[in-house]
């Protein structure tokens, strides 16, 4: 287990993921996070239900045991997301039992210190334009556990990082997994509805089976799409094409590997889906602007 606690008392500059509300402008803290954490840690306040003016993301990564939301018990195991917006009654220690999380705790506050103490879904509308509507609790796959809580690593990472450009980086890796939870949380709306299910069966695909061999042609079956209506239809709900969005999942892996284990490049390569190890050297750097080696020396100023 390891955790980061906010060491950092002024506003941050950075206006990546700024939020203007009612004539004032709201701008996100990074204040608490933790990885892996898989006994009671913190303040004995919060050892019951509780509430304050914070968001909480908790992603259960392994064992089982109860959480507590708005005074409702929800079962927990690997694979659990609970988002708590401000205000809202929660408790994950009483009956913690055997389970193991990972959690980011930030604010939007204002010059003042004032938080901002909209419903996570409110917030989200905010940058996509959009109704927002969230599954709560939400289950992902294994491979989406395994991405989302590499963002959290990410943005514990970076939390603790002094460098002139460590808001810039810390905000951009917050945007991603704001964008995970959207992607990955949004139920789908009436119209369209078949469409869109067969999507996420791609996409969930993707998630599942991301270091082996596909093609589109292979995606287009199990959608039951032409080809060319997949590619167009995957990008315009996702952002990035099919087999892109299995490029992104690899070098994510890659990344977390890297960072977290003393693998050698070439089984990481392997682990990843990349037979060719000169192939995944020249992508990674092509894709990050350094190698695998210069980035497992120092993960904290390649790009987030």
């Amino acid at each position: 287990m390891y955790r980061y606690i906010r060491n950092k008392t002024d506003i941050p500059p950075c206006g990546i993921l700024n939020i203007f509300y009612n004539d004032d402008l709201f701008r996100p803290v990074v204040l608490h996070s933790t990885v892996a954490q898989n006994r009671p840690v913190g303040d004995i306040r919060t050892f019951q239900e509780h509430q304050h003016n914070l968001y909480h993301i908790v992603l259960y990564t392994d064992g089982q045991g109860v959480c507590l939301l708005d005074r409702r018990e929800y079962a927990a195991r690997g694979g659990t997301v609970i988002l708590v917006s401000p205000g809202q009654a929660h408790d994950f220690i009483t009956r913690f039992g055997s389970a193991v999380y990972s959690e980011l705790t930030f604010a939007f506050e204002n010059q003042r210190t004032e938080p901002l103490t909209l419903p996570i879904e409110r917030l989200l509308e905010h940058w996509a334009g959009a109704p927002i509507h969230l599954d709560n609790p939400m289950q992902l796959s294994e491979s989406q556990t395994h991405l989302l809580n590499t963002h959290i690593i990410e943005v514990t990472d970076l939390a603790a990082v002094d460098h002139p450009l460590s808001e810039y980086y810390l905000q951009y890796a917050l945007v991603k997994l704001l964008h995970f939870i959207v992607q990955a949380g949004t139920r789908p709306a009436a119209p369209g509805a078949i469409a869109d299910e067969r999507l996420i069966r791609v996409r969930r695909h993707i998630e599942q089976h991301y270091n082996t061999s596909m093609s589109i042609e292979e995606l287009s079956q199990l959608a039951g799409l032409s080809r060319g209506y997949l590619f167009r239809a995957f990008r315009k709900a996702f952002g990035t094409t099919p087999l892109n969005y299995q490029k992104q999942l690899r070098l994510e892996a890659a990344r977390t590997l890297l960072r977290s284990s003393a693998l050698r490049c070439t089984e990481i390569a392997v682990r990843c889906g990349y037979e060719n190890i000169h192939f995944f050297h020249r992508l990674f750097k092509q894709t990050f602007g350094i190698t695998p080696m210069q980035y497992r020396k120092n993960p904290h100023f390649g790009p987030p």
